[in-house]
Protein backbone atom coordinates (compact mmCIF):
# COMPACT_ATOMS: atom_id res chain seq x y z
CA UNK A 1 0.00 0.00 0.00
CA UNK A 2 1.36 3.56 -0.70
CA UNK A 3 1.56 6.24 1.81
CA UNK A 4 -1.00 8.50 0.31
CA UNK A 5 -3.10 5.19 -0.20
CA UNK A 6 -3.96 5.25 3.98
CA UNK A 7 -7.22 6.18 4.85
CA UNK A 8 -7.23 8.39 8.51
CA UNK A 9 -10.34 7.30 10.36
CA UNK A 10 -11.05 10.94 11.88
CA UNK A 11 -13.70 9.90 14.09
CA UNK A 12 -11.40 7.37 15.82
CA UNK A 13 -8.35 10.19 15.48
CA UNK A 14 -10.15 12.64 17.41
CA UNK A 15 -11.34 10.19 20.59
CA UNK A 16 -7.72 9.57 20.75
CA UNK A 17 -7.44 13.29 21.06
CA UNK A 18 -9.83 13.40 23.42
CA UNK A 19 -7.92 11.24 25.43
CA UNK A 20 -5.03 12.50 25.19
CA UNK A 21 -6.49 15.78 26.56
CA UNK A 22 -8.59 13.86 29.26
CA UNK A 23 -5.88 11.39 30.82
CA UNK A 24 -2.43 13.18 29.21
CA UNK A 25 0.20 15.39 31.01
CA UNK A 26 0.46 18.72 30.31
CA UNK A 27 3.16 20.13 28.46
CA UNK A 28 3.63 23.67 26.66
CA UNK A 29 2.51 23.07 23.52
CA UNK A 30 -0.87 20.50 24.67
CA UNK A 31 -1.40 17.33 26.40
CA UNK A 32 1.20 14.07 25.68
CA UNK A 33 -0.63 10.46 26.49
CA UNK A 34 1.34 6.76 26.05
CA UNK A 35 3.81 8.74 23.65
CA UNK A 36 0.92 10.66 21.50
CA UNK A 37 1.39 14.61 21.92
CA UNK A 38 -1.83 16.40 21.53
CA UNK A 39 -2.30 20.40 20.73
CA UNK A 40 -4.23 22.73 18.71
CA UNK A 41 -4.17 25.96 16.80
CA UNK A 42 -4.94 29.22 18.71
CA UNK A 43 -9.07 29.07 17.02
CA UNK A 44 -9.34 25.06 17.43
CA UNK A 45 -9.86 24.69 14.15
CA UNK A 46 -6.82 22.89 13.67
CA UNK A 47 -6.07 19.61 15.62
CA UNK A 48 -2.60 18.31 15.77
CA UNK A 49 -1.42 14.60 17.01
CA UNK A 50 1.69 13.79 16.71
CA UNK A 51 3.97 11.02 18.01
CA UNK A 52 7.53 12.38 17.30
CA UNK A 53 7.71 11.46 13.82
CA UNK A 54 4.22 11.77 11.98
CA UNK A 55 2.14 14.63 12.69
CA UNK A 56 -1.84 14.39 11.55
CA UNK A 57 -3.27 17.33 11.07
CA UNK A 58 -6.85 17.45 11.29
CA UNK A 59 -8.48 20.80 9.72
CA UNK A 60 -12.11 21.98 9.32
CA UNK A 61 -14.14 19.52 7.74
CA UNK A 62 -12.35 16.88 8.53
CA UNK A 63 -9.76 17.20 6.03
CA UNK A 64 -6.19 16.43 6.78
CA UNK A 65 -2.32 16.09 6.64
CA UNK A 66 -0.48 13.38 7.33
CA UNK A 67 3.70 14.57 7.43
CA UNK A 68 6.02 12.84 6.74
CA UNK A 69 4.06 10.34 4.63
CA UNK A 70 6.18 7.51 4.71
CA UNK A 71 5.00 3.93 5.23
CA UNK A 72 6.41 1.77 8.10
CA UNK A 73 6.04 5.19 10.37
CA UNK A 74 2.54 6.25 9.21
CA UNK A 75 1.08 2.69 9.92
CA UNK A 76 3.05 2.73 13.67
CA UNK A 77 1.41 6.05 13.98
CA UNK A 78 -2.00 5.11 13.30
CA UNK A 79 -1.88 1.37 15.04
CA UNK A 80 -0.95 4.34 18.47
CA UNK A 81 -3.88 5.63 17.71
CA UNK A 82 -6.12 2.79 18.00
CA UNK A 83 -4.07 2.10 21.19
CA UNK A 84 -5.00 5.59 22.73
CA UNK A 85 -8.09 6.04 21.18
CA UNK A 86 -8.92 2.43 22.92
CA UNK A 87 -7.56 3.12 26.27
CA UNK A 88 -10.51 4.90 27.88
CA UNK A 89 -13.00 2.09 27.27
CA UNK A 90 -10.09 -0.92 28.01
Amino acid sequence: MKPEDRKVDIALALRAYQTVLDNGEREEEGFVYKGLKASTDFDGYTVTLSDGTINLRIYFHNRFAIEPNNGRAVDRFLALLHRVADADNA
